[in-house]
C-alpha cells in the first residue's frame, strides 16, 4: 500500500442481501477472477492471453457518501445493501520456518522474511502447496487504489517476459489500471495473484537458480492448458474487524429484504449496526 498516500480507515462494498448472508455466516470476503468482472478490458494484456483468470479481486470504494450509480449497477432492485469494514480486515497467519520447510523442503520464504516476521494472508498449507502459488502471500500486500487512465500500454500490460534468458509470468500489472470511463467507481480493491504452478518446486528451483517450471507454465498458458483448481477464493475476516462491520440498506430495499437483513444480524452479528440510506424516499 506504499503507493497510496492517503489510506482510508474504512471501505464500502455494494452488494445484495444473499451475498451479505454468506459474508455474515462464513465471516469471509469472496474474491472473483478478473475475467468475471463487468469491465472486459481488465483481463487484457499485450500477450493476448486471458491472464485475468489468475488474478482475483474484491471491489470496494473509500467514498463514504452514497453513490446512485453504484446502487444502480451493483445492487439488485429492492435487495441491495452496502457493507462497511475497516481496511485489511483479514485473518493473518504466522507460519514458522519449520512449517515452511515441511511444505517446501527448504527454508526459503522470500523478501527477507524470517521466522519472527513472516505473516501470510492464507494458511501455510495453501501458500506452499503443489497446485498453485499465491505470489503476493505476504499480509497487507493485497489492497490498493485503482488508477484510471486512457493509456493503452497500462490497460494492456506485458505479462510474459524474458529476463536474463529466463521466462517469467508477471501478474503484478494486471488489475491495477482501469479505463477512465470507470472512474466514477473510485475503486479500491483487494487482489490475489495466483500462478497454476507447484509452489515447492518453484521455490526449490529459485534456490538452485533454475527456471524450468516457469518455462513449462508459460507454454501451458500459451496453449490454454494452465488452470487453477478453484473459480473463486474466500478470505477469512478476523474477529475484531468483523465486530466493526456495519450495514446500510439500499434506498429502495423491500420490507421483506429488510426483515431478512435484521434476522441475519440477529443470528450472526448482533452488534452490527444497520443504517437507512439518506436517499430513501428521494429516488425511485
Amino acid at each position: 500500500m506504499d503507493q497510496n498516500q492517503n489510506i482510508p480507515k474504512y471501505l464500502y462494498h455494494y452488494t445484495n442481501v444473499d451475498s451479505l448472508a454468506l459474508i455474515l455466516k462464513n465471516k469471509t470476503i469472496r474474491l472473483n477472477s478478473l475475467d468475471k468482472m463487468d469491465d472486459l478490458q481488465e483481463q487484457m494484456s499485450v500477450d493476448k492471453q486471458n491472464f485475468g483468470r489468475f488474478v482475483f479481486v474484491s471491489s470496494w470504494t473509500a467514498e463514504e457518501a452514497e453513490s446512485i450509480p453504484m446502487w444502480r449497477m451493483y445492487t439488485p432492485k429492492q435487495r441491495g445493501v452496502r457493507i462497511k469494514l475497516p481496511i485489511n480486515p483479514f485473518v493473518d497467519y504466522h507460519p514458522t520456518l519449520g512449517e515452511v520447510a515441511k511444505y517446501t523442503n527448504s527454508t526459503f520464504v522470500g523478501d527477507g522474511a524470517t521466522q519472527s516476521n513472516l505473516r501470510t494472508i492464507i494458511p501455510t498449507s495453501e501458500v506452499f502447496n503443489g497446485e498453485f502459488f499465491l505470489t503476493n502471500y505476504a499480509i497487507n500486500t493485497q489492497l490498493f487504489e485503482v488508477k484510471y487512465t486512457d493509456d493503452d500500454s497500462l490497460l494492456k500490460p506485458t505479462v510474459l517476459k524474458i529476463v536474463d534468458d529466463k521466462f517469467f509470468i508477471t501478474l503484478s500489472d494486471i488489475g491495477i489500471y482501469k479505463n477512465k470511463y470507470w472512474d466514477f467507481q473510485k475503486e479500491w480493491r483487494y487482489r490475489l495473484m495466483f500462478l497454476p504452478i507447484s509452489a515447492p518446486k518453484l521455490m526449490q528451483e529459485h534456490m538452485q537458480g533454475l527456471n524450468t517450471e516457469m518455462a513449462k507454465l508459460q507454454l501451458r498458458t500459451m496453449t490454454g492448458q494452465a488452470a487453477l483448481p478453484f473459480s473463486h477464493y474466500d478470505l477469512k475476516i478476523r474477529d475484531e474487524s468483523f465486530d466493526s462491520i456495519s450495514i446500510m440498506l439500499a434506498p429502495d430495499i423491500s420490507e421483506s429484504s429488510k426483515v431478512f437483513v435484521e434476522l441475519l444480524v440477529k443470528k450472526y452479528c448482533s452488534y452490527c449496526t444497520i443504517n437507512e440510506s439518506v436517499l430513501t424516499n428521494l429516488i425511485q
